[in-house]
């Protein structure tokens, strides 16, 4: 018994031609970004800042943010500090883990912005790097996948 794997699309009717409905897939371009330091000393909060933004054309539906925080690094705070009201899951602070932030419906050119702080053990050797990933995903087709996930690393650890 083969199985064929499910594929679906949202359609919407963008107008009537002879009475005739033509359909047109919905599409919203997702971007996320992140900044963070080049470096930091072991035992130091990073504060990283993170958006995610619908170029459009479409409204993004079901909308996920992900940041896995590095192995070794620990959760310290989460904040939103602007756009469309996300609800957040995160790790408790002290421990490592993902942080998931979702929103039913993100409109053409509507963002949001994040700030997390993760700190470095303080007895993280000199010239550990480490490579924090975060990604948005959508219900909806994004037909530029390129800018969903960015992986900027945190620098080299110098010396405390």
């Amino acid at each position: 018994m083969r199985i064929a794997p499910m594929v679906s699309f949202t359609f919407v009717v963008a107008a009537l031609w002879g009475g005739t409905a033509i359909a047109q897939a919905t599409n919203a371009d997702l971007s996320a970004t992140k900044s963070a330091p080049a470096t930091a000393s072991a035992g130091s909060d990073v504060l990283y800042d993170v958006s995610v933004t619908n170029f459009g054309p479409d409204n993004a539906d079901t909308v996920t943010l992900i940041d896995s925080l590095p192995p070794g690094m620990t959760f310290v705070s989460l904040s939103q500090t602007s756009g469309v009201t996300f609800v957040c899951s995160k790790p408790l602070v002290g421990a490592g883990g993902a942080i998931t932030c979702t929103v039913i419906t993100l409109a053409p050119g509507a963002s949001a912005a994040f700030q997390i702080v993760a700190n470095i053990p303080p007895a993280t050797p000199p010239g550990t790097a480490f490579t924090n990933t975060v990604s948005v995903t959508t219900a909806t087709n994004d037909p530029n996948s390129e800018n969903d996930t960015l992986i900027p690393a945190t620098g080299k650890l110098v010396p405390p």
